[in-house]
């Protein structure tokens, strides 16, 4: 199908305010630190009263919007100019290097005693995660085990993705937030441990997406040099402030250098990987650094407690790849983010070299032993009679070397640990031959037209066994239940083509939610087909700038209400958003043989979708066909369909239900993103 044109919009803002810590003295303006602002003024010039045009001479130093805010980013001197109809004005503008003394702990980290305290602040890696269908699991969510809940109250409430050091520092709702529960604390007497760790979201550039200067300031950093040789600004700056603050306030920092990215190169985790940027980032002139060096150092000045996360993941990661196993560890959709089997190992990294360097050893506790299982449901379609059909799923395990792991199969299904290895209705896992985990294989073998219903049973006589950070997963038990589907069918080769199309736009891009049928069958006009349902979202007036598709179609925009998406990391589906499609057998044979649609992302590159069909009214148990779409440039859409013939028959009043649950990959809570789709199908045959 043709491709649709897609639009960007990124709204960005900056608050004109005067801040503490800026001097302005006729055109001269010079700033305490990074992370202020002033409106710059031309009263009494040239240029008075007239609309003017903004530049800056070194973006890196300040940036400037279209009314004279300036903000402050890194150190140096540059130069800001207003210019109109030939004439120009000059201001001189300079950021001030840091000169912070050596600090030390108020407590004596060693040697605590009562309850305490610990917040945790950092990026997508750190932040509590709801149950998702891509087990994306966070390291202050999983550190919350690792404490004793008598001594410590574990706090990541302000954690969040996306956040930069820079970032998390002027966003109004984490750092200030956690600097008055350190007051608080304070007052009270109770002792703060404040963790800190981010270094991912610190690499971005100064242009593009939400690293453009907004309301929060911009998100990227170097890492303790500046293009231009300067401190103020970079990562090193930042967390030099997060410890002197905290330690002002009180509290006892902790820094912990980023989990490494699964860039890997001759079996060992590459140097960017470790967040060490050799090379340099597009249009600048010197490379980022070393993020965990940067970290350590400050860590170094201040005699404060510095855990290497970066170094001791790698090395991990690097045996997790030995065993061909990484994916125990990270989403499935990047090289980034953890499972939650992976933030229970980060969590035991941190905790055990804390306790290893004295830190914390009457408060940390080790959790139970754990199995972690990488899918609840397994869905196998539907499959040619007498064929077969494999599907895999992994088993981690944390803290488990002994006892074994006995798995049943139900009839149709058999078990291997290996993909071409011999099958059984029966498996027993010896846990001390395996080091981290391993990866079952489940064949599928219909053998008449029938439904395969049934569970995979799965127990070990000491460790929990849990599910991940899937939705709608039991409690952890030392027995659990997989749930597999599967049906035989017959292949149809007799009957007339038909296809229903749901344009959704008119010829004048106006929404509609009917359809029409296309067939060489006279039958076709018997079908009964449902008007387009929508939930949690709702039409936006089209925008004709995008092609229309093959068909002629425009797409229709889809949003929710108020266009707030909500934070989602991981892009996982939102059961209560999607856009259904029906249609019923109408008392014909009808066979349902796929789908196919397109769809996109109307703003940004954002949006993911998820498709599913059921024959069931109220879509209980549906059948997956698009896991994940998800947009890889802003102007490209794709089409979808089932994989393989469904040959699903239709009788009577049967109707298939067709559901895309759209959701709006991001770390902000509200966006400009909008769902597209256009020329929705579902085809088959009439018998």
């Amino acid at each position: 199908m043709k491709k649709l044109g897609l639009g960007l919009f990124v709204l960005l803002g900056i608050k004109s305010a005067f801040a503490v810590g800026v001097n302005v003295d006729d055109h001269s303006v010079s700033f305490e630190t990074p992370d202020l602002k002033t409106k710059l003024s031309l009263e009494n010039t040239e240029l008075s009263g007239k609309k003017v045009s903004w530049s800056v001479e070194n973006p890196y130093i300040v940036s400037v919007d279209e009314n004279g805010t300036v903000v402050s980013l890194s150190g140096g001197e540059t130069v800001v100019s207003a210019f109109s109809d030939g004439a120009k004005v000059d201001f001189s503008i300079k950021v001030e290097e840091p000169n912070r003394a050596p600090t030390k702990d108020v407590v004596d980290a060693k040697n605590l005693s009562g309850k305490i305290d610990v917040i945790m602040c950092g990026d997508s890696i750190m932040r509590d995660y709801a149950p998702n269908n891509v087990d994306q699991y966070g390291l202050g969510q999983a550190m919350t085990f690792f404490w004793d809940s008598e001594k410590a109250n574990v706090d990541n409430s302000v954690s969040n993705g996306g956040r930069s050091s820079r970032y998390f520092w002027n966003e109004i709702s984490r750092w200030k937030v956690v600097k008055e529960k350190l007051q608080e604390n304070k007052k009270k007497g109770i002792t703060s441990v404040v963790f800190f760790s981010f270094g991912h979201n610190d690499q971005r550039s100064l242009s593009g997406g939400d690293s453009k200067v907004g309301e929060y300031g911009a998100s990227f950093t170097f890492a303790e040099k500046n293009q231009n040789g300067t401190v103020a600004g970079t990562f090193y700056d930042y967390m030099e402030r997060y410890i002197v603050e905290t330690r002002a306030l009180g509290g006892i920092p902790v820094m912990v250098s980023p989990f490494v990215r699964k860039y890997i190169s001759g079996g060992k985790i590459t140097e960017k990987g470790k967040h060490n940027l050799e090379g340099k980032s597009s249009g600048e002139t010197t490379p980022r650094g070393n993020y965990p060096e940067a970290m350590r150092r400050a860590c170094e000045k201040h005699n404060a407690i510095f855990v290497d996360m970066t170094n001791m993941s790698a090395d991990l990661v690097s045996e997790f790849d030995k065993e061909g196993l990484t994916k125990l560890f990270y989403i499935s959709s990047d090289s980034t983010h953890e499972r939650k089997f992976g933030a229970f190992e980060l969590a035991s990294l941190v905790t055990s070299d804390l306790k290893k360097q004295g830190y914390f050893s009457e408060y940390i506790v080790s959790p139970k032993p754990k199995i972690f299982v990488g899918a609840k449901e397994i869905s196998f379609g539907r499959c040619d009679v007498n064929t077969q059909k494999i599907i895999s799923f992994d088993v981690s395990l944390l803290g488990v070397d002994s006892g074994k792991i006995n798995l049943k199969a139900p009839k149709g299904y058999s078990l291997s640990l290996s993909k071409d290895g011999e099958y059984s209705s029966a498996l027993s896992i010896d846990c001390s031959k395996i080091k981290f985990g391993t990866e079952i294989f489940v064949k599928f073998n219909p053998v008449k037209k029938s439904s395969y219903d049934g569970k995979i049973e799965i127990s070990h006589e000491n460790a929990e066994i849990e599910f991940g950070n899937f939705p709608d997963t039991p409690k952890a038990n030392k027995k659990q239940k997989i749930s597999v589907s599967g049906a035989g069918k017959e292949k149809f080769v007799d009957g007339k083509n038909f296809s229903v199309t749901w344009a959704l736009t008119d010829e004048e891009g106006k929404f509609i939610p009917g359809a029409t049928a296309k067939s060489a069958s006279e039958n076709a006009s018997k079908l009964k087909i449902f008007d387009v349902k929508l939930s949690g979202l709702e039409s936006l007036a089209p925008k004709r700038e995008f092609s229309p598709d093959d068909d002629g179609n425009y797409a229709a925009i889809f949003n929710v209400p108020g266009g707030k998406w909500g934070i989602n990391d991981s892009g996982a589906k939102n059961d209560d958003i999607y856009i259904e499609f029906a249609l019923s057998a109408a008392s014909q044979n009808v066979v349902i043989n796929g789908f196919s649609f397109n769809a996109g992302s109307a703003s940004t590159k954002n949006m993911r979708w998820h498709a599913y069909y059921s024959t069931d009214k109220k879509f209980k148990n549906p059948t997956p066909f698009v896991k994940s779409g998800s947009m890889k440039h802003n102007d490209v859409t794709e089409e979808f369909s089932t994989s393989e013939a469904l040959a699903l028959p239709l009788k009577g009043k049967e109707t298939i239900y067709v559901r895309i649950y759209p959701s709006n990959k991001d770390t902000k809570e509200s966006t400009e993103s909008a769902f597209m789709l256009s020329s929705f199908m579902i085809y088959g045959l009439i018998r």
